[in-house]
Order: C-alpha cells, then structure tokens, then sequence
C-alpha cells in the first residue's frame, strides 16, 4: 500500500514524459520549416549587408588602380622601359597613387619583357624589375591570362613569388592604341586583413565567403580554402559547386549565378547540403568587382530562436504539469489510498486469525464491491475454519499414500534400468581381447541417458579383427533395445558371410535384420533403423577394409588427414542400402577414427549450433600425435567446452584405433588360438 503513491507518480511522470518526447518528435519539422522560415530573410540580409561592405572596401582601390593604369606616364614608360626620363616621369605620378591605395603598394608587368617591378613597404625603387614573368612557370599564368582577358581588369588572389605576400590583387591591362596589350597595372589589399575585416565573424554557424563566376573561391575564413591564383587556372578543386553535397544542388547553384550575372534577379537564396551540414545559402553579385558574396548559416549551429523564449515555455509548462500531479496524487489519495488502507488492516486482523471483521462499505464502485466481497470471504473462512484441520489430516495422509507408490515405482524403474545397463556394458569388448589388438583402441561411450542406442564391437577373425560402430534408432531404453536385437542380427550375420568383406557383410546384416521386423507397421512412428560401420583389419595382408552407413572413416597418416565416405542411407530404412569397400594399406602410426552423429550434432557455443563435422576432423587432426587415452579426454573436454549449460542431446560413441605393424604376427597367432 505504501508504494502505491510513488508508483502512481512515477506513472504519471512516465506519461508526462512520453507525452514530451512524442510532442518534440512530432514538432521536428515544423521547428525545422520555422528555422528555415527565419534563416532566409536573415541570411539575405547578411548577403546584401556583406555586398556593401566589401564593395565599399573594394570598389575605391579598384577605381583608383584603372585611373592609375591609364595615366599617359604609366603607358609612356611601358612602351619605353629603358627610358630614364619615362621611368621617372611614371614614379612621380605613381608615387600619388600609391599613398593614395589602400594596401600602399602596386606594381608594372611589362608585356615585352615579362619584368616586374613592385613598389611597397621597402621596396620603393623601379630602378631594376624584382623578378621577370614566364609562360613556362605555373604561378605566372595570371599575367597572362589577363593580358588575354577582355575584361578591362580581375581581381585575383595570389601570392608573390618573390616577395612570398598573400594579397587581393586589382589586375588592369593596358593597351597601345592599336589595342594590343603592353602590360598590367595591379595593386592589392593584404589578404589576412581583408579577411579579418570583412569574411571572419564571430557568429558560431555563419559562414561569408567571395567566388568568382567559375564558382572559384576567392575569399573564406579559412584560407585554406581559397583558390589562389584561379585567373590562370582552366579547373580547380577549391569551389563553392565541390562543398554542396548533390548534383542537384550544383545545378541550382548554377542557375542562380547565371540569373545574377544577367541580371534577371538581385540576390538568391536556397537550401542546400554545404560542406556536408544543411545550410540555408544567399547569393549575390558585385558587378564592380565581378565576384559573388556567398553568406551561408547553419540551421543547426546558428540560434535562431530567442533562448529566453523557450525557458519561459518550459518553466509555464513544468508548473502546470506540477499542479496536476499534485492534484491528482492528492485525488488519488482520498479515492483509492484511505479505502484500501483499512482494507490491508482488515486483512490482516483475518491473518492473525480474527474472523469476525467487517468493513460494512456502502460505497457503489469498484472499492466498495471489492470490500462487500472481503466480508462475504470473512464469513466463508469463519464457516469452514473448523473444519480445515480434518480436511488437511485427510489430505495429507493421501498424499504421503501417493508419494509412497511414486517412489516404489521410481526405484523398481531406476533398478531396472541399472541393470540393463549392466547387460548393454556386457556387450562392449572387454580388456583381454582388446589387447590382442596389434595397436591401440579406445572409445569414447557416453549414452545420453544410463543405457543408450550407441555400441561398438571387436570381434577377432581368422585373419584379423572386425571393429564394428553402430548407432541405433531412438536413445534410453528403446535405443538399448535396438541395441540388443542389432548384436543378435550381427551375429547370425558373421555365421552367414565372412568378416573380410565388410560391404557384403553389412548388405546381409540389414536383411537379417529386416527379417527380424518384417512387420513394420505395427511400430507405428517408432523408428527401427541404424547407422553402422565396419573395419576389417588384415593382419597378414596388412589392410584395413571397410564400409559404412553413414558413418565415415576417418585415418590419419603423414600425409594428413583422409576420409572414406559412408553410404547416405542407412540400414534398416526405407529404401534397401548398397555399400563398397574402400580398401587402406596399413602403415605404423596410421590412427582412425569412427563417430556416432551424436558428436557432430551436439548444440552448443555462443550461439547454440551444433558442433559440426568439420571440427571434428580439425580436432582429431590437432590432437592426432597423443596417446589414444589422452585424445579420448580432449574428445571429452572438446564436447563439454562446446555443450556448456546446455543438455546432451543424443547418444554419443567415438571409436579410435592405432596401427602398430611390428606386432601384427604375434597378434594374429593369439587371435588364431582365441578362435580354436
């Protein structure tokens, strides 16, 4: 009863929070089409805003270098460079200019020559060009590309190969009066202090940037990505069309410029991917420089919505939901918490025995059925209370009746088990004839239950020995069943055919054995078939021949592992099997190996499949060169790693056997006399 009040507030916490979070989900893209809403008329303020300022900051210089490349002494002395009296007459005028710019430096290229001549900072003489331009050398190509260029100035951003400065550079050519071109007149803004001035902001999620009509970037607040030198360059990597994100988006950029270039609209705005973040883009264009301001923000990073606003939402909304779980505890208490106070206090007094408690509710809901009906239990358990003892004694002395008959039926069971233990452990080969073996055997025999419907059989013959692996229809006490009628089968079998030819062998076997269950209908579902494997080892011929259903041979050698194939259909099924010998000359160290799919198909591991054959052959392959007692405990450890928690599902037989040649005669005489 205490812990229902903070249950209930924590349930009404719960709603209160799914609501929230279904609310924020459902609210995702109105917020979203709302912050878009804002970022365009306020990204094309910025972009107009920019627009003015660099073209205030520009224009001036940019006006003042094509008035100082068509002064009669600038042309008079670059068609006349080894002219003293023009070189002096340019530096006078010239030299008004240059305090005039805003960089306080410019600079004559010569179109014969290709000399440059600078002037700027400490470089105040035009005595001797500071370096000569070349069609051959890359950093050059501006210059002529701009003698080229039928606009009548550029404005590119390079760096002086000489002078190593990074400047915004003003290009006008000039022309003799036949129109060729004679030179270029520049000057330039330092390019970190125009970057400070006018493309770097503080803003966290904007983003100025300048490009040319190529989409080229001219100026960004980081440098890196600035084309340098694009006026000379046919193709580049540092545009504004490789940060947006989709083709798509590279075709509207491309619309939009040519609809600004020709005038067709003032400014452009659009939602785009730049730099792989969503960004609400503005562009316009500035005819005096030829270039384009790019302002970018991102709808993320940048904070359109007043925060004030939204903690004020926040707070009004958490005292609300405050004051209706305050009343609705409140509610919850007089309604449900006082009625089943005194009815937990009622139940207990029944507990302690006091029988005769009532509640006497006359409430009509479900509270007051609930207490109506705790009286009528009260009055039943008073009723019967005083016979409850006899009717336990009575009970009790039945079930200790039936207990008693369970647990004679269960030791009659499990003795009679045991003891068909003891007769299916009589068949398996004992120590003495194992060890005329002229080698090793072991076996791992783990039935799933006490008995099992795994055996394996030596048998000693006039030129060797028959190992024999069978794995019976069915585990527990009808698998050792199935057990019993097999040994007898093979039995009448080896009287009927000879052991040197397990193929027909075992052909005659699973007719034996049919014969045995000639009506097989009478077993219903009950299956009567098993998988087998026969090893004749001559021991004089030095050979080991065998043939199998189902079950496969495995041997290894120097030259690795080997395996002889079973026949896919085993004996007693539906369809009557064929088999073949497959014939193996014996070799000393040779061992072989024959398993029950009981090892293979055991369910284990991380995720519960089951072992599998290839593991076995990997695992026999890797403890191949142990003693055979050895490789049965890693046959065992390797089942159980495998098996873990889980149970053993079917029988499990693994038979290993190592051929020692040296030993062979002296095994076939103790065989020979075993036989007599």
């Amino acid at each position: 009863l205490l812990q229902l009040r903070p249950k209930t507030l924590l349930t009404l916490l719960a709603m209160i929070a799914t609501a929230a979070l279904l609310t924020v989900w459902f609210a995702q893209q109105p917020l979203k089409e709302l912050r878009q809403k804002l970022a365009e008329p306020f990204v094309v303020s910025l972009t107009r805003l920019s627009q003015e300022r660099i073209t205030s900051m520009l224009a001036p210089d940019l006006a003042l270098t094509r008035r100082f490349a068509d002064l009669l002494a600038t042309r008079g002395w670059l068609l006349n460079e080894k002219s003293s009296s023009a070189r002096e007459l340019f530096a006078e005028e010239a030299e008004k200019y240059r305090q005039a710019f805003t960089g306080k430096a410019f600079s004559i290229v010569f179109a014969q020559t290709g000399n440059y001549y600078f002037v700027g900072g400490a470089e105040n003489s035009l005595n001797a060009p500071r370096y000569t331009l070349s069609p051959e050398i890359a950093k050059d190509a501006w210059f002529y590309a701009t003698l080229r260029d039928p606009n009548p100035y550029n404005i590119n951003v390079a760096t002086d190969r000489a002078l190593q400065t990074t400047k915004v550079w003003f290009n006008v050519p000039i022309h003799d009066r036949q129109g060729e071109a004679i030179g270029v007149a520049s000057s330039g803004l330092d390019l970190d202090d125009f970057l400070k001035s006018f493309i770097r902001n503080n803003l966290d999620g904007i983003t100025v940037m300048l490009i040319d009509r190529r989409g080229f970037i001219q100026a960004h607040p980081d440098p890196r990505m600035i084309e340098y030198a694009s006026i000379g360059k046919a193709s580049g990597e540092r545009t504004l069309y490789h940060l947006l994100g989709t083709d798509s988006q590279r075709q509207v950029l491309s619309e939009a410029l040519g609809n600004l270039l020709s005038g067709q609209e003032q400014g452009v705005s659009f939602g785009a991917s730049l730099d792989g973040k969503a960004q609400q883009i503005a562009i316009a264009y500035i005819p005096e420089l030829q270039w384009f301001v790019v302002s970018a923000v991102d709808l993320k990073a940048y904070k359109l919505l007043d925060n004030k606003i939204v903690l004020w939402a926040a707070a009004v909304a958490a005292l609300i939901i405050f004051t209706l779980v305050a009343l609705t505890l409140a509610g919850f208490d007089r309604i449900v918490l006082l009625p089943l106070g005194r009815l937990t206090r009622s139940v207990r007094q029944v507990a302690s025995g006091a029988y005769d408690v009532r509640l006497h509710s006359t409430r009509q809901d479900e509270l007051g059925e609930l207490a109506r009906t705790f009286d009528q239990m009260a009055q039943h358990v008073l009723e019967h209370t005083s016979h409850l003892e006899e009717r336990v004694d009575e009970r009790t002395r039945a079930l200790r009746e039936a207990h008693q008959k369970i647990d004679d039926a269960h030791r009659l069971l499990t003795d009679s088990i045991d003891y068909a233990s003891l007769f299916q452990r009589a068949l398996l080969p004992n120590r003495q004839l194992l060890e005329q073996f002229p080698g090793e055997i072991a076996a791992l025999w783990l039935p799933r239950d006490v008995v099992g419907g795994d055996l394996y059989l030596y048998r000693p013959t006039r030129k060797g020995a028959l190992i024999i692996l069978m794995d019976c229809a069915g585990h527990g006490v009808p698998g050792a069943f199935m057990t019993m009628m097999a040994h007898a089968a093979l039995d009448v079998a080896l009287n009927e055919r000879s052991p040197d030819d397990p193929a027909t062998l075992l052909q005659h076997f699973d007719q034996v054995l049919r014969n045995m269950l000639p009506a097989r209908q009478r077993f219903g579902q009950v299956s009567t078939d098993m998988d087998m494997a026969l090893c004749h080892l001559d021991f004089t011929a030095q050979t080991l021949s065998y043939a199998g259903a189902r079950i496969a041979l495995h041997w290894l050698d120097d030259d690795g592992h080997h395996l002889a194939a079973a026949s896919k259909r085993n004996i007693g099924g539906n369809k009557p099997p064929s088999f073949s010998n497959t014939t193996v000359p014996l070799q000393p160290g040779q061992s072989f190996y024959l398993s029950t799919d009981g090892f293979f198909d055991q369910n284990g591991g991380p995720r519960g499949f089951a072992l599998g054959e290839a593991a076995f052959r990997e695992l026999i392959t890797r403890i191949n060169g142990l003693p055979l007692d050895q490789q049965i405990d890693a046959l065992r450890q390797a089942i159980d790693d495998h098996r873990q928690a889980l149970p053993q599902r079917d029988d499990i037989s693994v038979l290993l056997f190592r051929w020692h040649g040296n030993t062979a005669r002296r095994s076939l005489n103790k065989i020979g006399t075993a036989l007599k």
